[in-house]
């Protein structure tokens, strides 16, 4: 259960940072389709939710329970800060855009970063009781 979570917030993740990536596209070239899609603030809300809440469970999870690392959390610390914050800055739209891909990028590296210490834990931990 806790790596499906895993898996849909890394999805969530990418899914937020394609966003983040064609919304001023989609501004340029289709008006229409982004007035609607694109600029919701209702999908981004829960982009950003989702997004934040699968982080603290995998990611909390596997320190507390299996590496003691901080670093995929801090990664994901900075990366919400990044993100929340340009919604909640007054900002221009170029940084806003800028903040939210980077923070979407570092999301994502969060969960790649406690992925990597989780296999090199258990590979050690393998290792050393053989």
């Amino acid at each position: 259960m806790l790596r499906q979570l895993e898996r849909i917030g890394i999805a969530a993740s990418v899914i937020c940072g394609i966003h983040c990536l064609l919304t001023p596209i989609l501004v340029v070239a289709a008006p229409s389709i982004s007035g609607h899609f694109s600029q919701d603030p209702m999908l981004e809300q829960v982009l950003i939710g989702f997004s934040v809440l699968s982080s603290i469970v995998v990611l909390g999870y596997d320190y507390l329970k299996i590496h003691h690392n901080l670093q995929p959390i801090l990664i994901a610390l900075v990366a919400w800060v990044m993100t929340i914050g340009s919604h909640l800055m007054p900002v221009s739209e170029t940084v806003h855009q800028i903040l939210a891909i980077a923070g979407g990028l570092l999301v994502g590296l969060a969960f790649v970063r406690n992925w990597i210490i989780r296999r090199t834990h258990h590979s050690c931990a393998t290792h050393s009781a053989s």
